[in-house]
């Protein structure tokens, strides 16, 4: 089974000359030594830079780089212990912010805590998946349709429900560059199409 490899940035220049020079998908893939369904995805990107149509290698590739960073940060280890990682989703239900929350853990944990967690590491902890209790999931309000994967946002079925979801009582809960700071989730949708999870979600939607 082969592996997806990225882009380099070497290739990302070249892609970005070729498609300047007008050649199609099939011709960059086959001089870049590339698929053409992955010349075509890392043009249809959500992170590609274009300007004029024209794929913009330079901040494309820093864009990608910033997202991969976010994703794969190493965590502070004590904010992965069980007991610290509960002592954390308690603290949230009751409000407290993730600055409150690290002066709190110091605190708590002062003989056992190896290195003192910034809010920064909390912010990212909580950036691309939320706690256990706090998903929508686990209120019986939201579903994840096809496929957990953004590459879902370049398929029919997610044109289909942008243009009709609303019609069967459900919205998208983590769009692009959404207010909420969190990473694009084409796939997850919620149902608001009763009174009750309209209310529910009343105060929510006054934030956003």
């Amino acid at each position: 089974m082969k592996h997806y490899r990225h882009l380099s940035l070497d290739e990302r220049n070249k892609l970005g000359i070729l498609q300047g020079e007008g050649k199609s998908i099939r011709n960059i893939a086959k001089i870049l030594g590339r698929s053409p369904s992955t010349i075509k995805r890392e043009l249809d990107r959500e992170e590609a830079d274009k300007y004029r149509g024209k794929y913009i290698a330079s901040t494309t590739h820093e864009r990608v780089q910033q997202i991969w960073r976010e994703r794969h940060r190493r965590s502070n280890k004590f904010l992965q212990q069980r007991n610290v990682s509960y002592f954390i989703e308690c603290e949230l239900k009751l409000g407290y912010t993730p600055e409150i929350i690290c002066h709190k853990l110091k605190q708590r944990f002062e003989e056992t805590i190896s290195e003192n967690p910034t809010p920064e590491e909390m912010k990212s902890r909580l950036r691309f998946s939320a706690p256990s209790g706090f998903s929508e999931h686990h209120i019986g309000l939201a579903i994840d349709i096809n496929s957990t994967e953004q590459s879902f946002a370049n398929t029919k079925e997610y044109k289909w429900l942008k243009e009709h979801a609303s019609e069967y009582g459900f919205e998208m809960l983590f769009p692009e560059k959404g207010h909420q700071g969190l990473g694009f989730e084409p796939w997850h949708w919620r149902y608001v199409g009763d009174e009750e999870s309209k209310e529910i979600f009343r105060a929510v939607r006054e934030k956003e």
